[in-house]
Order: structure tokens, then sequence, then C-alpha cells
């Protein structure tokens, strides 16, 4: 399948935890990745960064603790995005959300476990916070918001018209 493919789960326990570990594939065959840093290089330049700090992939800056790219489809993938920036377009959150964005159409989806908006939207035209419905196979989030880039600045409280 096309890159980026993701779904976000948790590790429960039973009882407490001091320390431990856990082994997970990124490839079903040996060779097919390469590592570079804090960031995993995918064939066709496809790249997972990891680490909670501001990244950058495609002409797009997001603070994030995980950004996905992938350069033959010109899609990013932000998880637990609190920043997210591309030309103009500009948005900053209040708390962490998962965001989906294309490159070439400029639309992307936000994932958030709240309904707060945005505290600075610039550049963007924004959807109201609705339940995530037929998405929730790729995320843990309760509500999923659209945007795409436009002209409109929005600020922490304004109501957009």
């Amino acid at each position: 399948g096309c890159f980026p493919r993701y779904q976000r789960w948790r590790l429960h326990t039973g009882e407490p935890v001091t320390h431990g570990a856990f082994l997970f594939a990124l490839t079903p065959q040996p060779g097919q990745i390469s590592r570079d840093g804090d960031c995993i290089l995918f064939p066709a330049n496809a790249a997972v960064q990891l680490g909670h700090r501001t990244w950058q992939s495609l002409g797009v800056s997001s603070r994030c603790e995980c950004l996905l790219s992938d350069p033959s489809t010109r899609q990013i993938t932000a998880i637990a995005a609190r920043t997210f920036t591309h030309g103009g377009l500009h948005l900053e959150f209040p708390t962490p959300v998962d965001l989906e964005y294309s490159i070439d159409t400029e639309h992307g989806v936000a994932f958030s476990q709240s309904t707060l908006p945005p505290d600075r939207a610039n550049s963007v035209e924004l959807s109201n916070w609705l339940p995530v419905q037929n998405e929730s196979w790729k995320t843990l989030n309760s509500f999923r918001m659209t945007f795409r880039k436009s002209e409109l600045n929005i600020e922490r409280g304004q109501e957009q018209s």
C-alpha cells in the first residue's frame, strides 16, 4: 500500500512497571529501510522523523512527536503536533493533534481528543470539530476537523465567518 499508513495504539499493563522492552516491525523484509540520526528512511525517499521537536519535510514545518513524509504522493502526517506550517498556512494547537495533509491540494485533516479551537490559524479555513466516526481505524482521537489553505486569519476565541 501507499505510505504513510499508520495506526495509533496503546500498550496497557495490569500493574505499574519500572522498565521494559518491546519490538515492532517497520517493514516485512530486512534491508528495506535505513536510519539517519532520528530519521528512518524508506524507499522512494519516504521518511519518518521521530522525537518531539520541530521537523521539516516537503516544505512543511511541524513541532510534533513524529513526522511522516512521502515525496511520491506528496503527503505529510504529523503525530502529536502542536504547530503546523506550509507556506502562509500556519496552525498552532493548545493540545497535541494528529494531522494528515496533502501538499498538492493544500487540504488536511486534524484529529484530536479535544474540541478546543487552534490558538492561531493563519491563511487557513477550518471546519468545526466533528466525531471521527468511520476514520477511527487510524486514530485514537475522538474528533476530526478539516482545514485548507485560504486567506483567513483566526486568533483563539474568535469566530470564523
